[in-house]
Protein backbone atom coordinates (compact mmCIF):
# COMPACT_ATOMS: atom_id res chain seq x y z
CA UNK A 1 0.00 0.00 0.00
CA UNK A 2 1.21 3.45 -0.75
CA UNK A 3 2.13 5.56 2.24
CA UNK A 4 -0.79 7.95 2.40
CA UNK A 5 -0.47 9.56 5.77
CA UNK A 6 1.92 10.98 8.30
CA UNK A 7 1.37 9.88 11.91
CA UNK A 8 1.31 13.50 13.00
CA UNK A 9 -1.27 14.57 10.39
CA UNK A 10 -4.89 14.82 11.44
CA UNK A 11 -6.06 12.66 8.53
CA UNK A 12 -5.87 9.01 9.56
CA UNK A 13 -7.10 5.77 8.17
CA UNK A 14 -8.14 2.12 8.06
CA UNK A 15 -6.57 0.03 5.21
CA UNK A 16 -5.39 -2.70 2.65
CA UNK A 17 -5.37 -6.37 0.74
CA UNK A 18 -6.43 -10.33 0.00
CA UNK A 19 -8.38 -11.83 -2.94
CA UNK A 20 -9.59 -9.95 -6.01
CA UNK A 21 -9.96 -9.73 -9.76
CA UNK A 22 -8.16 -6.97 -11.63
CA UNK A 23 -10.18 -5.05 -14.18
CA UNK A 24 -10.30 -1.77 -16.05
CA UNK A 25 -13.32 0.51 -16.22
CA UNK A 26 -13.90 0.26 -19.95
CA UNK A 27 -17.55 -0.16 -20.89
CA UNK A 28 -18.05 -2.60 -17.99
CA UNK A 29 -15.72 -5.04 -19.73
CA UNK A 30 -13.68 -7.13 -17.33
CA UNK A 31 -10.15 -8.34 -17.99
CA UNK A 32 -10.22 -10.83 -15.13
CA UNK A 33 -7.10 -12.19 -13.52
CA UNK A 34 -9.53 -13.84 -11.10
CA UNK A 35 -8.25 -15.00 -7.75
CA UNK A 36 -9.92 -17.24 -5.23
CA UNK A 37 -12.39 -15.21 -3.19
CA UNK A 38 -12.86 -15.86 0.53
CA UNK A 39 -16.41 -16.65 1.64
CA UNK A 40 -16.76 -13.25 3.30
CA UNK A 41 -15.94 -11.21 0.21
CA UNK A 42 -18.70 -9.03 -1.22
CA UNK A 43 -20.89 -10.26 -4.06
CA UNK A 44 -21.61 -7.32 -6.30
CA UNK A 45 -24.84 -6.97 -8.21
CA UNK A 46 -24.84 -6.23 -11.98
CA UNK A 47 -24.37 -2.60 -12.86
CA UNK A 48 -27.37 -0.59 -14.05
CA UNK A 49 -26.58 1.57 -17.04
CA UNK A 50 -26.09 5.18 -15.91
CA UNK A 51 -27.37 8.28 -17.61
CA UNK A 52 -25.39 10.04 -20.33
CA UNK A 53 -24.19 13.41 -19.06
CA UNK A 54 -23.72 16.33 -21.43
CA UNK A 55 -20.47 18.31 -21.60
CA UNK A 56 -22.35 21.45 -20.55
CA UNK A 57 -23.68 19.72 -17.40
CA UNK A 58 -20.16 18.59 -16.51
CA UNK A 59 -18.83 22.13 -17.03
CA UNK A 60 -21.46 23.54 -14.66
CA UNK A 61 -20.64 20.86 -12.11
CA UNK A 62 -16.96 21.76 -12.29
CA UNK A 63 -17.80 25.40 -11.60
CA UNK A 64 -19.85 24.36 -8.57
CA UNK A 65 -17.01 22.09 -7.39
CA UNK A 66 -14.48 24.91 -7.70
CA UNK A 67 -16.70 27.16 -5.60
CA UNK A 68 -17.06 24.52 -2.85
CA UNK A 69 -13.27 23.98 -2.84
CA UNK A 70 -12.46 27.67 -2.55
CA UNK A 71 -12.00 27.49 1.24
CA UNK A 72 -9.31 24.80 0.99
CA UNK A 73 -5.67 25.62 0.32
CA UNK A 74 -3.88 22.40 1.25
CA UNK A 75 -2.85 20.58 -1.94
CA UNK A 76 -3.47 17.08 -0.59
CA UNK A 77 -6.93 18.05 0.68
CA UNK A 78 -7.91 19.46 -2.71
CA UNK A 79 -6.58 16.39 -4.54
CA UNK A 80 -8.53 14.08 -2.24
CA UNK A 81 -11.81 16.00 -2.68
CA UNK A 82 -11.43 16.05 -6.46
CA UNK A 83 -10.48 12.38 -6.59
CA UNK A 84 -13.52 11.21 -4.60
CA UNK A 85 -15.88 13.29 -6.74
CA UNK A 86 -14.31 12.04 -9.96
CA UNK A 87 -14.34 8.42 -8.82
CA UNK A 88 -18.03 8.43 -7.86
CA UNK A 89 -19.06 10.22 -11.05
CA UNK A 90 -16.92 8.29 -13.53
CA UNK A 91 -15.88 4.87 -12.19
CA UNK A 92 -18.73 2.52 -13.03
CA UNK A 93 -17.48 -0.18 -10.66
CA UNK A 94 -17.98 2.16 -7.71
CA UNK A 95 -21.71 2.11 -8.43
CA UNK A 96 -21.77 -1.19 -6.53
CA UNK A 97 -20.77 0.63 -3.33
CA UNK A 98 -22.04 3.44 -1.15
CA UNK A 99 -19.26 5.75 0.00
CA UNK A 100 -19.74 6.71 3.66
CA UNK A 101 -16.67 8.68 4.69
CA UNK A 102 -13.10 9.62 3.89
CA UNK A 103 -10.71 7.74 6.20
CA UNK A 104 -7.47 9.42 5.20
CA UNK A 105 -5.47 10.92 2.38
CA UNK A 106 -2.01 12.07 1.39
CA UNK A 107 0.06 12.92 -1.65
CA UNK A 108 -0.45 9.52 -3.32
CA UNK A 109 -4.12 8.83 -2.82
CA UNK A 110 -7.20 8.78 -0.63
CA UNK A 111 -8.92 6.00 1.34
CA UNK A 112 -12.71 5.93 1.75
CA UNK A 113 -15.03 3.67 3.73
CA UNK A 114 -18.18 2.25 2.22
CA UNK A 115 -20.41 -0.77 1.86
CA UNK A 116 -22.30 -2.63 -0.85
CA UNK A 117 -25.11 -0.57 -2.35
CA UNK A 118 -27.55 -3.48 -2.22
CA UNK A 119 -30.45 -2.63 0.07
CA UNK A 120 -31.81 -6.19 -0.12
CA UNK A 121 -29.20 -7.39 2.36
CA UNK A 122 -29.77 -6.56 6.00
CA UNK A 123 -26.10 -6.59 7.01
CA UNK A 124 -23.75 -4.98 4.56
CA UNK A 125 -20.08 -5.86 4.74
CA UNK A 126 -18.08 -2.67 5.23
CA UNK A 127 -15.11 -2.14 2.95
CA UNK A 128 -12.26 0.31 2.52
CA UNK A 129 -11.62 1.59 -0.99
CA UNK A 130 -8.22 3.01 -1.77
CA UNK A 131 -8.08 5.46 -4.67
CA UNK A 132 -4.46 5.66 -5.85
CA UNK A 133 -3.53 8.59 -8.09
CA UNK A 134 -1.94 7.72 -11.42
CA UNK A 135 1.28 9.44 -12.37
CA UNK A 136 0.81 12.40 -14.71
CA UNK A 137 2.14 10.49 -17.73
CA UNK A 138 -0.45 7.74 -17.19
CA UNK A 139 -3.52 9.94 -16.72
CA UNK A 140 -5.99 9.34 -19.54
CA UNK A 141 -4.69 5.81 -20.13
CA UNK A 142 -6.23 2.52 -19.04
CA UNK A 143 -4.77 -0.98 -18.78
CA UNK A 144 -1.62 0.40 -17.17
CA UNK A 145 0.55 -1.90 -15.03
CA UNK A 146 -0.88 -2.12 -11.54
CA UNK A 147 1.11 -0.57 -8.67
CA UNK A 148 3.50 -2.86 -6.82
CA UNK A 149 1.16 -2.88 -3.84
CA UNK A 150 -1.68 -4.42 -5.85
CA UNK A 151 0.66 -6.88 -7.56
CA UNK A 152 1.82 -8.13 -4.16
CA UNK A 153 -1.74 -8.41 -2.86
CA UNK A 154 -2.53 -10.63 -5.84
CA UNK A 155 0.23 -12.91 -4.60
CA UNK A 156 -1.03 -12.82 -1.02
CA UNK A 157 -4.52 -13.78 -2.23
CA UNK A 158 -3.18 -17.22 -3.09
CA UNK A 159 -3.94 -19.66 -0.28
CA UNK A 160 -0.29 -20.69 -0.24
CA UNK A 161 0.72 -17.15 0.77
CA UNK A 162 -2.30 -15.82 2.69
CA UNK A 163 -2.06 -15.05 6.41
CA UNK A 164 -4.62 -13.87 8.97
CA UNK A 165 -2.38 -10.98 10.01
CA UNK A 166 -2.10 -9.47 6.51
CA UNK A 167 -5.02 -7.28 5.44
CA UNK A 168 -7.44 -8.92 3.02
CA UNK A 169 -8.44 -7.42 -0.32
CA UNK A 170 -11.45 -8.27 -2.50
CA UNK A 171 -11.17 -6.38 -5.77
CA UNK A 172 -9.07 -3.96 -7.81
CA UNK A 173 -9.48 -2.03 -11.07
CA UNK A 174 -8.44 1.17 -12.78
CA UNK A 175 -9.93 4.02 -14.77
CA UNK A 176 -8.21 6.80 -16.69
CA UNK A 177 -7.10 8.69 -13.55
CA UNK A 178 -6.88 6.23 -10.68
CA UNK A 179 -6.19 2.71 -9.51
CA UNK A 180 -8.74 1.28 -7.05
CA UNK A 181 -8.22 -1.32 -4.33
CA UNK A 182 -11.14 -2.69 -2.27
CA UNK A 183 -10.20 -4.27 1.05
CA UNK A 184 -11.80 -5.29 4.31
CA UNK A 185 -12.51 -2.35 6.58
CA UNK A 186 -10.50 -3.44 9.58
CA UNK A 187 -9.89 -1.91 12.97
CA UNK A 188 -11.69 -0.20 15.81
CA UNK A 189 -12.03 3.58 15.93
CA UNK A 190 -9.66 4.10 18.85
CA UNK A 191 -10.01 7.87 18.81
CA UNK A 192 -13.80 7.77 19.24
CA UNK A 193 -13.33 8.12 22.99
CA UNK A 194 -11.71 11.52 22.40
CA UNK A 195 -14.59 12.88 20.30
CA UNK A 196 -18.25 13.41 21.07
CA UNK A 197 -20.14 11.39 18.44
CA UNK A 198 -23.20 13.63 18.94
CA UNK A 199 -21.28 16.67 17.72
CA UNK A 200 -22.47 17.52 14.18
CA UNK A 201 -19.81 17.64 11.51
CA UNK A 202 -18.41 21.06 10.79
CA UNK A 203 -18.91 22.26 7.19
CA UNK A 204 -15.22 21.76 6.40
CA UNK A 205 -15.52 18.08 7.44
CA UNK A 206 -18.13 17.33 4.77
CA UNK A 207 -17.82 16.77 1.04
CA UNK A 208 -21.18 17.31 -0.68
CA UNK A 209 -21.53 16.87 -4.44
CA UNK A 210 -23.99 15.84 -7.14
CA UNK A 211 -23.60 12.76 -9.35
CA UNK A 212 -25.47 13.44 -12.61
CA UNK A 213 -25.14 9.86 -13.86
CA UNK A 214 -27.33 8.69 -10.98
CA UNK A 215 -29.17 11.94 -10.19
CA UNK A 216 -28.04 11.57 -6.60
CA UNK A 217 -26.40 13.89 -4.10
CA UNK A 218 -23.58 12.46 -2.00
CA UNK A 219 -22.57 13.66 1.46
CA UNK A 220 -19.24 12.21 2.56
CA UNK A 221 -17.79 12.93 5.99
CA UNK A 222 -14.07 13.26 6.62
CA UNK A 223 -13.65 10.89 9.57
CA UNK A 224 -11.48 11.96 12.51
CA UNK A 225 -11.03 8.35 13.61
CA UNK A 226 -8.19 5.95 13.15
CA UNK A 227 -7.62 2.22 13.63
CA UNK A 228 -3.83 2.02 13.63
CA UNK A 229 -1.31 1.44 16.42
CA UNK A 230 -0.73 5.19 16.66
CA UNK A 231 -4.41 5.75 17.53
CA UNK A 232 -4.58 2.66 19.75
CA UNK A 233 -1.61 3.97 21.74
CA UNK A 234 -3.28 7.37 22.17
CA UNK A 235 -6.45 5.66 23.43
CA UNK A 236 -4.46 3.47 25.84
CA UNK A 237 -2.55 6.44 27.19
CA UNK A 238 -5.76 8.46 27.58
CA UNK A 239 -7.41 5.60 29.47
CA UNK A 240 -4.37 5.13 31.74
CA UNK A 241 -4.15 8.85 32.53
CA UNK A 242 -7.86 9.15 33.33
CA UNK A 243 -7.78 6.07 35.56
CA UNK A 244 -4.65 7.34 37.29
CA UNK A 245 -6.16 10.78 37.93
CA UNK A 246 -9.32 9.22 39.38
CA UNK A 247 -7.23 7.23 41.83
CA UNK A 248 -4.76 10.06 42.49
CA UNK A 249 -6.48 13.45 42.05
CA UNK A 250 -4.03 16.21 41.20
CA UNK A 251 -1.30 13.83 40.01
CA UNK A 252 0.72 14.78 36.95
CA UNK A 253 -0.47 12.89 33.83
CA UNK A 254 3.09 11.74 33.05
CA UNK A 255 3.07 9.71 36.28
CA UNK A 256 0.37 7.44 34.86
CA UNK A 257 1.44 3.81 34.34
CA UNK A 258 2.76 2.56 31.03
CA UNK A 259 0.45 0.59 28.71
CA UNK A 260 -0.42 -2.86 29.99
CA UNK A 261 2.46 -5.13 28.83
CA UNK A 262 -0.05 -7.91 28.13
CA UNK A 263 -1.85 -5.73 25.58
CA UNK A 264 1.43 -4.54 24.06
CA UNK A 265 2.59 -8.14 23.74
CA UNK A 266 -0.67 -9.19 22.10
CA UNK A 267 -0.44 -6.49 19.42
CA UNK A 268 3.30 -6.83 18.87
CA UNK A 269 3.34 -10.62 18.71
CA UNK A 270 0.65 -10.67 16.01
CA UNK A 271 2.42 -7.98 13.98
CA UNK A 272 5.72 -9.88 14.19
CA UNK A 273 4.00 -13.14 13.19
CA UNK A 274 2.47 -11.49 10.10
CA UNK A 275 5.79 -9.99 8.96
CA UNK A 276 7.55 -13.29 9.71
CA UNK A 277 5.08 -15.02 7.39
CA UNK A 278 5.66 -12.37 4.71
CA UNK A 279 9.41 -13.04 4.93
CA UNK A 280 9.35 -16.82 5.19
CA UNK A 281 6.52 -17.75 2.83
CA UNK A 282 6.37 -14.86 0.33
CA UNK A 283 10.12 -14.00 0.43
CA UNK A 284 9.06 -10.35 0.68
CA UNK A 285 10.34 -7.47 2.79
CA UNK A 286 7.59 -5.07 3.85
CA UNK A 287 9.80 -1.99 3.63
CA UNK A 288 7.68 0.39 5.73
CA UNK A 289 6.83 -1.05 9.13
CA UNK A 290 5.49 1.75 11.35
CA UNK A 291 2.59 2.58 13.67
CA UNK A 292 0.22 3.62 10.89
CA UNK A 293 0.74 0.38 8.97
CA UNK A 294 -0.42 -1.92 11.76
CA UNK A 295 -4.19 -1.87 12.36
CA UNK A 296 -5.75 -2.95 15.65
CA UNK A 297 -9.28 -4.20 16.30
CA UNK A 298 -11.01 -5.15 19.53
CA UNK A 299 -12.70 -8.55 19.24
CA UNK A 300 -14.65 -10.83 21.55
CA UNK A 301 -13.48 -14.44 21.49
CA UNK A 302 -14.53 -17.61 23.29
CA UNK A 303 -12.14 -19.26 25.72
CA UNK A 304 -12.23 -22.10 28.19
CA UNK A 305 -13.43 -21.29 31.70
CA UNK A 306 -11.09 -23.26 34.01
CA UNK A 307 -13.53 -22.96 36.91
CA UNK A 308 -16.49 -24.36 34.97
CA UNK A 309 -15.11 -26.81 32.43
CA UNK A 310 -18.45 -28.62 32.26
CA UNK A 311 -20.38 -25.55 31.06
CA UNK A 312 -21.74 -25.93 27.51
CA UNK A 313 -21.56 -22.18 26.89
CA UNK A 314 -18.08 -20.71 26.25
CA UNK A 315 -16.57 -18.03 28.40
CA UNK A 316 -16.00 -14.81 26.41
CA UNK A 317 -13.24 -12.27 26.75
CA UNK A 318 -11.97 -9.25 24.87
CA UNK A 319 -8.86 -9.59 22.73
CA UNK A 320 -6.98 -7.56 20.16
CA UNK A 321 -6.63 -8.58 16.53
CA UNK A 322 -4.05 -7.10 14.15
CA UNK A 323 -3.55 -6.58 10.42
CA UNK A 324 -0.33 -5.44 8.77
CA UNK A 325 -1.09 -3.27 5.73
CA UNK A 326 0.47 -0.86 3.23
CA UNK A 327 2.64 -2.78 0.79
CA UNK A 328 3.67 0.17 -1.37
CA UNK A 329 7.34 -0.18 -0.36
CA UNK A 330 7.43 -3.98 -0.32
CA UNK A 331 10.13 -5.81 -2.28
CA UNK A 332 10.08 -9.49 -3.18
CA UNK A 333 13.33 -11.37 -3.62
CA UNK A 334 14.02 -12.53 -7.17
CA UNK A 335 15.02 -16.10 -8.06
CA UNK A 336 14.77 -17.23 -4.47
CA UNK A 337 17.27 -14.64 -3.21
CA UNK A 338 16.54 -12.53 -0.13
CA UNK A 339 15.04 -9.12 -0.99
CA UNK A 340 17.25 -6.04 -0.67
CA UNK A 341 16.34 -2.41 -0.04
CA UNK A 342 18.13 0.83 -0.88
CA UNK A 343 15.83 2.94 1.30
CA UNK A 344 13.16 2.47 3.95
CA UNK A 345 9.66 3.89 3.86
CA UNK A 346 9.79 6.10 6.97
CA UNK A 347 12.70 8.09 8.38
CA UNK A 348 12.20 7.20 12.06
CA UNK A 349 12.18 3.47 11.25
CA UNK A 350 15.18 3.46 8.92
CA UNK A 351 18.01 1.16 10.12
CA UNK A 352 21.60 2.46 10.38
CA UNK A 353 22.82 0.62 7.29
CA UNK A 354 20.36 2.60 5.15
CA UNK A 355 20.94 5.82 7.09
CA UNK A 356 24.65 5.56 6.26
CA UNK A 357 24.12 4.98 2.54
CA UNK A 358 21.88 8.06 2.36
CA UNK A 359 24.31 10.24 4.28
CA UNK A 360 27.19 9.34 1.99
CA UNK A 361 25.19 10.77 -0.91
CA UNK A 362 26.12 7.93 -3.24
CA UNK A 363 24.46 7.98 -6.64
CA UNK A 364 23.49 4.34 -6.09
CA UNK A 365 23.08 3.66 -2.35
CA UNK A 366 24.27 0.29 -1.15
CA UNK A 367 21.54 -2.33 -0.92
CA UNK A 368 20.69 -3.69 2.52
CA UNK A 369 19.05 -6.94 3.62
CA UNK A 370 15.30 -6.31 3.56
CA UNK A 371 14.44 -8.83 6.27
CA UNK A 372 16.95 -7.33 8.73
CA UNK A 373 15.61 -3.83 7.95
CA UNK A 374 12.08 -4.97 8.81
CA UNK A 375 13.34 -6.47 12.09
CA UNK A 376 14.86 -3.11 13.01
CA UNK A 377 11.63 -1.28 12.16
CA UNK A 378 9.62 -3.75 14.25
CA UNK A 379 11.97 -2.97 17.14
CA UNK A 380 11.18 0.73 16.71
CA UNK A 381 7.48 -0.19 16.68
CA UNK A 382 7.91 -2.01 20.01
CA UNK A 383 9.63 1.09 21.42
CA UNK A 384 6.60 3.20 20.44
CA UNK A 385 4.14 0.65 21.84
CA UNK A 386 5.94 0.81 25.18
CA UNK A 387 6.64 4.55 25.33
CA UNK A 388 3.81 6.28 23.51
CA UNK A 389 2.57 7.21 20.02
CA UNK A 390 5.14 8.67 17.68
CA UNK A 391 8.04 7.96 20.04
CA UNK A 392 11.35 6.67 18.68
CA UNK A 393 14.86 6.37 20.13
CA UNK A 394 16.46 9.82 20.25
CA UNK A 395 19.30 8.85 17.92
CA UNK A 396 16.77 7.96 15.20
CA UNK A 397 14.83 11.19 15.75
CA UNK A 398 18.09 13.15 15.47
CA UNK A 399 19.09 11.27 12.30
CA UNK A 400 15.69 11.92 10.72
CA UNK A 401 15.91 15.63 11.60
CA UNK A 402 19.46 15.89 10.22
CA UNK A 403 18.49 14.20 6.96
CA UNK A 404 15.54 16.53 6.58
CA UNK A 405 17.57 19.68 7.16
CA UNK A 406 19.67 21.63 4.70
CA UNK A 407 22.77 21.50 6.91
CA UNK A 408 25.57 19.02 6.37
CA UNK A 409 25.36 17.75 9.93
CA UNK A 410 24.78 14.04 10.42
CA UNK A 411 24.37 11.57 13.24
CA UNK A 412 27.01 8.93 13.86
CA UNK A 413 25.89 5.45 14.79
CA UNK A 414 28.10 3.04 16.72
CA UNK A 415 30.11 0.64 14.59
CA UNK A 416 28.45 -2.38 16.20
CA UNK A 417 26.45 -3.51 19.21
CA UNK A 418 22.97 -2.36 20.19
CA UNK A 419 21.52 1.00 19.31
CA UNK A 420 22.26 3.42 22.18
CA UNK A 421 18.78 3.55 23.69
CA UNK A 422 19.54 3.13 27.41
CA UNK A 423 18.79 6.80 28.18
CA UNK A 424 15.54 6.64 26.18
CA UNK A 425 14.00 3.57 27.77
CA UNK A 426 11.55 4.21 30.58
CA UNK A 427 12.89 2.48 33.74
CA UNK A 428 9.45 0.91 34.20
CA UNK A 429 9.80 -1.13 31.00
CA UNK A 430 10.30 -4.80 31.92
CA UNK A 431 13.96 -5.96 31.47
CA UNK A 432 12.88 -8.74 29.10
CA UNK A 433 11.33 -6.10 26.80
CA UNK A 434 14.58 -4.12 26.87
CA UNK A 435 16.42 -7.29 25.85
CA UNK A 436 14.13 -7.73 22.82
CA UNK A 437 14.46 -4.04 21.93
CA UNK A 438 18.26 -4.21 21.98
CA UNK A 439 18.34 -7.46 20.00
CA UNK A 440 16.06 -6.11 17.27
CA UNK A 441 17.87 -2.77 16.93
CA UNK A 442 21.47 -4.01 16.74
CA UNK A 443 23.43 -1.62 14.56
CA UNK A 444 24.93 -4.26 12.29
CA UNK A 445 22.23 -6.19 10.42
CA UNK A 446 24.08 -9.50 10.69
CA UNK A 447 24.03 -9.16 14.51
CA UNK A 448 20.33 -8.34 14.64
CA UNK A 449 17.93 -10.92 16.01
CA UNK A 450 15.90 -12.95 13.54
CA UNK A 451 12.13 -12.95 13.84
CA UNK A 452 12.30 -16.64 14.77
CA UNK A 453 14.38 -15.67 17.81
CA UNK A 454 12.01 -12.81 18.66
CA UNK A 455 8.95 -15.09 18.55
CA UNK A 456 10.70 -17.70 20.71
CA UNK A 457 11.58 -15.23 23.45
CA UNK A 458 9.87 -16.11 26.78
CA UNK A 459 8.23 -12.67 27.05
CA UNK A 460 6.66 -13.08 23.60
CA UNK A 461 5.30 -16.50 24.55
CA UNK A 462 4.00 -15.41 27.94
Amino acid sequence: MLALLNPHDHHHHHHDGHSMSIRADSGYASSNAALSTPPASPDRRPFARPKTVSAESLRLLELADSASDAAFTDANTLKARRAVRYAVRHSAHLDAFRIDRILGYGSNGVVVAGHLADDSKQQQQPVAIKIIYKAAQHVGKQNQPMPREIQLIKLLADEAYAHQGLLHAFDAWQDDRHFYLVTELFGSDWLAVLFDPATPAAPEDLLVFFNPRRSTTHTVRVSPGSADVWAWSIAQRHHNEQSHLRRHPGAAPETAPLPDPRHVRQVFRKAVAAVHHLHRVANTAHGDIKEENVLVQSVTVPCADPDHADRPQPHWHHALDVRVCDFGHAVRGADGKRPTLTSYGTAHSTPPELQDSRRQGAATPAAADGFAADVFALGVLLFALLHGPGRAPSILEAAAAARGSSSSSSVRFPASGPLPIADDVDPRVPPECVEILEGMTMVRPEQRWTLDRVLEHPWMRG
